[in-house]
């Protein structure tokens, strides 16, 4: 009986639907040419980049004019993923402008203006599972080249979504600026790269039909069963 039993129970799990993880990596390798926050599509996943700023192949958040401030990653066909690990780079600066007055050659705006690094929390990721934020990750990064990992609770989302995280940011053009010492983006600059992102996508796996006796079989395991529990009981 347990044996018939066991052979039932081997069907029904055959018939049950399963998914496996394969691993995707994004480069971002597109010809950034769509109006700011438009979606990009690259594996199967869309997330949407800076149309100013972009200086190679990468997500690119920036803080003033032109900028893109936030980018959502998510499955187009909707499947849930893990988030593996990422490769990023970023800064934060302090600008003002020069003693002299501003430059009328544009060529020479950089110069005027100067800045040095300020460290601060630049980045955020977070994780998004059924409209529920499950998982963050925040912190400074003023290199190139740092390497974040992620752990147990960046898996099976189905939203990420990554920001630049800039205090109290005033965007303010180069050709409103006039007066000499004059702070630039109400002292804060950030920018904020993506190059690479790891994930692992979770792909459904068709069930194995269920044959059209198996009911008859339940039936009968079942029946057999009972037969036995009523000898046991006289």
């Amino acid at each position: 009986m347990f044996k018939s039993i066991s052979f039932a129970a081997v069907i029904i799990l055959a018939a049950v639907p399963f998914a496996k993880a394969s691993p995707v990596q994004l480069d971002f390798q597109q010809d950034w040419v769509l109006p700011e926050g438009s979606d990009y599509t690259e594996s199967g996943f869309s997330y949407q980049n800076s149309s100013a700023y972009v200086e190679s192949d990468e997500i690119s958040l920036h803080d003033d004019s032109g900028g893109l401030l936030m980018s959502t990653f998510s499955s187009v066909g909707g499947s849930r993923f893990d988030v593996i690990d990422a490769d990023i780079n970023g800064y934060s600066r302090v600008y003002k402008t020069g003693n002299r007055k501003k430059p009328k050659d544009e060529s020479k705006l950089d110069k005027w203006l100067f800045g040095r690094n300020q460290t601060y929390d630049n980045y955020g990721f977070y994780g998004y599972r059924d409209g529920v934020l499950v998982a963050s990750l925040e912190g400074a990064v003023n290199r190139s080249g740092q390497v974040l990992n992620f752990g147990e609770e960046w898996r099976d989302l189905d939203h990420l979504v990554t920001r630049l995280l800039v205090p109290d940011a005033l965007n303010i053009l180069f050709d409103t600026i006039r007066k000499r010492r004059t702070l630039f983006c109400n002292e804060w600059c950030a920018g904020f790269q993506i190059d690479r992102l790891g994930l692992n996508v979770h792909t459904p796996v068709a069930p194995v039909p269920l044959p059209a006796s198996l009911p008859l079989l339940l039936a009968g395991v079942a029946g057999v069963a009972a037969v036995r529990l009523r000898r046991k009981s006289a």
